[in-house]
């Protein structure tokens, strides 16, 4: 399995009807074939319920500052080094695009919103990926890749549910790099 099967399986299911739960499931069990050494049970069956609500909440202050004109919604996550904690982590951010041209090679660009509080460090992906930079595996870059990104993407997904705004373009993805269209 390469990054591109694993970005096509994650897309097939972003784009499915399955729920938050299978959408994980279907998309990171395939790791689990490719990577046996690692404990995965714990992994496959993450309950992400609780982070779900605090994502929202923080989402929910993003669409109420969000003026009208803005229609590219971009929900992005970048790994950040801190000196504090001297270890990488991921967070989350979200602003707005004014135009969406994903062949061009400088897209996102510069943002056309930025919201008050544009960042969000939800726990469980850090503590998810803690496992595996803790592990004795040689690479985990596509476990580090795929599993970020389907998280900002079945968050993205689930906010979805909650919009009345039939117009907005949705986009998860890396904050320079690889995205859904959710």
């Amino acid at each position: 399995m390469n990054f591109t099967e694993l970005y096509n399986i994650l897309n097939q299911n972003i784009s499915s009807n399955k729920d938050l739960k299978s959408i994980w499931f279907d998309t990171i069990e395939p790791l689990s074939k490719q990577f046996p050494n690692v404990t995965w049970e714990n992994l496959l069956n993450y309950d992400f319920s609780l982070e779900v609500n605090e994502v929202n909440k923080w989402l929910d202050q993003f669409f109420e500052e969000l003026p009208e004109s803005e229609k590219i919604i971009y929900l992005s996550i970048a790994q950040y080094w801190s000196d504090e904690q001297k270890r990488a982590f991921y967070s989350l951010s979200v602003k707005t695009y004014p135009n969406f041209i994903p062949e061009d090679e400088n897209w996102p660009g510069e943002p056309s919103f930025l919201p008050q509080n544009p960042y969000c460090v939800p726990d469980s992906i850090n503590i998810i990926l803690d496992q595996f930079y803790n592990s004795k595996l040689e690479d985990v870059s596509l476990i580090d890749y795929i599993i970020p990104l389907c998280y900002v993407s079945m968050l993205l997904k689930n906010y979805k549910s909650k919009l009345s705004h039939k117009t907005l373009i949705l986009i998860a993805g890396y904050e320079e790099g690889d995205f859904l269209l959710i």
